[in-house]
């Protein structure tokens, strides 16, 4: 009786799941509804707390999906970098690491990689941190991005 009841109790459960699913909607984007892309190798995503959705690809730049207005909006700023992780900020801003534009003559070594900062909710005020500019880093070849905004370093700064 008692495994009856825990039985009975136990599907009750997993039926309210299921049943207080809400209906979502799925939408396909792609370079052919879309040619603001440029190609499909999309390698990173990040959603701000404004709801905006990065997009980043190999070689095709870096877009941006505002979900209020359905439109699609191409960075000025990267267009033919391999983009390898974007990490979203509390504060709204992204960050986004990238190896750069691959050498024309076929080579393994990157130009002009690094981590792009895009401060506010669209593409202007862009900084970029790379070995040459600043940003202590010691490759152009940017695979991944960890932000710290906690701070807790030794120095108190934020680690990127």
């Amino acid at each position: 009786m008692k495994n009856l009841l825990l039985s009975s109790i136990f599907m009750a459960f997993l039926l309210s799941s299921v049943i207080a699913q809400t209906d979502l909607e799925f939408r396909h984007f792609n370079v052919t509804n879309q040619p603001i892309f440029g190609g499909n190798n999309f390698k990173a995503a990040a959603v701000t707390s404004t709801g905006k959705i990065w997009v980043g690809s190999q070689y095709h730049g870096l877009v941006k999906y505002d979900p209020v207005t359905d439109t699609w909006t191409k960075s000025p700023d990267i267009l033919d970098v391999s983009i390898n992780d974007i990490k979203a900020a509390n504060n709204g801003g992204v960050w986004v690491g990238q190896s750069g534009r691959q050498l024309s003559q076929g080579g393994s070594n990157s130009v002009a990689g690094g981590v792009n900062y895009y401060p506010g909710p669209d593409f202007t005020g862009m900084q970029f941190y790379s070995v040459t500019s600043g940003g202590n880093l010691t490759s152009r070849n940017v695979r991944s991005v960890w932000v710290d905004e906690t701070r807790k370093g030794p120095d108190g700064k934020m680690r990127i």
